[in-house]
């Protein structure tokens, strides 16, 4: 994601609301790396990988889930949280190809946000994890998304052999549209558009959301205003999206 960013207010304390200091990664970027090429090539039964260059085809479900095994090799950590995008692999394992046209995935330990520079270093953009399998990830915080008060509790959890048995969780449809909506980038546009279009997301469902947004009342108006013309706009270019659920 960018650098757009607001205050997050979680009350329970294993999910933190404000990014730590980072700390010097647990394990070489070579010895990570080496780690998990291994792993994947036993996960897939063969010792020849296959390769993806940077900038080709978008991220697949097993790529997040090779991202999570690989950040758990890096950081000896067991739960992640992914946000962005790439989010969606969860709770939808193979989306159109609209939705994955990234190759990053945001990430970050949930019990050890600080841990999230030593992922950006291992596997992060230019990184030879990157180069070999032309998907990546970026270690971020908390602070990342803007998401919906009780956002946690509609956390998708993926945990597979693919994981290694290690837990990513993925953001919930809505919030994850109320997170790209209120960024409101060119990307995020055409993003929260077709989620609306392939009846991912309702209308009215994100709009009964925005009161809880972390945004003050002209911000949540901006936002009501803003999924409301995005949905005009699929009518008028002839999707069938219900005229009343804006």
């Amino acid at each position: 994601m960018g650098s757009y960013s607001c205050k997050q207010v979680v009350a329970q304390s294993a999910w933190p609301n404000s990014a730590c200091s980072r700390a010097a990664p647990s394990v070489s970027a070579a010895h990570a790396f080496t780690r998990c090429h291994s792993a994947r090539s036993a996960s897939t039964g063969s010792g020849v990988e296959k390769r993806r260059c940077p900038g080709g085809p978008g991220m697949k479900r097993e790529d997040l889930e090779h991202i999570i095994r690989a950040a758990a090799d890096i950081t000896n950590e067991y739960e992640f949280v992914v946000v962005g995008s790439q989010s969606i692999l969860g709770p939808i394992p193979n989306p159109p190809a609209v939705f994955t046209m990234s190759a990053e995935a945001d990430i970050y330990p949930l019990n050890a946000t600080h841990k999230a520079d030593a992922i950006d270093a291992a596997i992060g953009e230019g990184s030879r994890f990157h180069e070999t399998y032309g998907y990546y990830a970026q270690g971020v915080g908390p602070e990342t998304a803007c998401l919906p008060a009780g956002w946690e509790s509609r956390l998708q959890r993926i945990q597979t052999a693919g994981t290694n048995g290690r837990v990513g969780y993925c953001l919930d449809l809505v919030d994850l549209f109320m997170a790209k909506a209120a960024a409101d980038r060119d990307k995020d546009r055409v993003f929260c558009m077709a989620l609306i279009q392939h009846g991912y997301v309702l209308p009215r469902t994100a709009i009964s959301r925005v009161d809880d947004m972390p945004i003050d009342r002209a911000a949540q108006g901006r936002l009501r205003a803003r999924i409301k013309r995005w949905t005009k706009a699929l009518l008028d270019q002839g999707h069938a999206t219900p005229a009343d659920d804006a």
